[in-house]
């Protein structure tokens, strides 16, 4: 019921929002705050039961997370505001410098762990996870982007081998086709932490070959100075260099 509900009214907002686009003077200023009003009632219908299916895979000894919690994160929903893209399979690419550190606050780490809805922030028989910000954006980023599409995202370089970024690892060598890793250093002036460039297609059966660039190889014991293929097999999930 729900997901027909979503379907006419993600196709509704869309439509309004290419007139809306190419519109101007008064006429774009009321389509603007119809495209608002229509949003708006989309996202009264769909919060509250996007809370029930959190809190239905919340463990009955475990605290609900409340309605004004909840309210008060400000939820964005791709299926929503990208509705048509994602009914179509996704993006094309994606790329960023997405958000890093452990910033996230503890209702949006319990729904992000107890909900069940990412794998990589969980320590497990899997491995160690992590609640960074950029290894979450990366495992959710693999389901926005259409089969093949491609991501391109710089990231801190513990991703390479800080242990708790195993399960991170482990989900890029087994779930996309790795295309190009690269330890990029100092990449920005004003920010002292070291960062890496991680480069997949969304695909599970591409190449042996990854290109590497100025990457020690751990395994390879080879500083690749310029653009090196290598096996894929010398990158593992406990470390990448």
């Amino acid at each position: 019921k729900l997901t027909n509900f979503l379907d006419n009214y993600v196709e509704a907002l869309y439509i309004l929002y290419r007139i809306c686009r190419v519109s101007s003077g008064y006429k774009a200023v009321q389509l603007k705050e119809i495209l608002e009003s229509v949003r708006g009632a989309i996202y009264d219908s769909v919060n509250p039961e996007f809370l029930n299916y959190i809190n239905d895979k919340i463990k009955s000894n475990s605290k609900k997370i409340s309605d004004k919690d909840f309210e008060n994160l400000n939820p964005f929903h791709w299926r929503v505001d990208f509705g048509i893209i994602i009914k179509n399979g996704g993006f094309d690419i994606i790329i960023g410098n997405p958000p890093y550190g452990n910033i996230l606050s503890d209702i949006e780490k319990k729904i992000l762990e107890k909900g069940k809805i990412l794998d990589v922030i969980k320590t497990d028989k899997k491995g160690k996870g992590t609640k960074n910000t950029a290894a979450i954006f990366i495992e959710r980023s693999k389901y926005l982007l259409k089969n093949n599409g491609y991501l391109g995202y710089i990231v801190p370089k513990a991703i390479l081998y800080v242990s708790e970024w195993e399960k991170t690892r482990k989900f890029l060598l087994d779930m996309v086709d790795i295309k190009r890793v690269v330890d990029n250093g100092k990449a920005f002036k004003d920010v002292k932490l070291e960062m890496a460039t991680i480069i997949f297609k969304n695909c599970n059966n591409g190449a042996d070959k990854i290109i590497v660039h100025n990457l020690y190889l751990y395994e390879y014991s080879k500083y690749s100075t310029c653009p090196y293929h290598i096996d894929k097999k010398y990158l593992t999930c406990k470390r990448f260099i």
